[in-house]
């Protein structure tokens, strides 16, 4: 393969250089929007996500509050009990 790409360019036809100058001009867009979308989307899931779980944390400590002053083991294995069942809540800790 001799001479480098610009000059290997120059020696084929017009019709394929113009198609080409077309299939990028196709394909650009559609890159430049599927990876923008891709973004925003996970962008979105972890906004949502982080939302969700401080929403969670709050109702948590707020029913937690009145176990932990009165030292109620029993209400705080029921209180969780009623989380275990939500898979979405693996590895809840407190």
């Amino acid at each position: 393969m001799k001479g480098n790409i610009p000059t290997r360019l120059r020696d084929w036809p017009l019709r394929t250089k113009l198609m080409l100058v077309f299939a990028f001009l196709s394909i650009t867009p559609t890159a430049i929007s599927t990876i923008t979308v891709a973004t925003l989307s996970g962008q979105r899931t972890q906004t949502v996500l982080r939302d969700r779980s401080l929403r969670i944390a709050q109702r948590l400590r707020q029913q937690l509050e009145p176990i932990v002053a009165f030292n109620d083991p029993l209400a705080a294995r029921q209180l969780f009990a009623a989380y275990a069942g939500d898979r979405e809540l693996d590895g809840v800790a407190v």
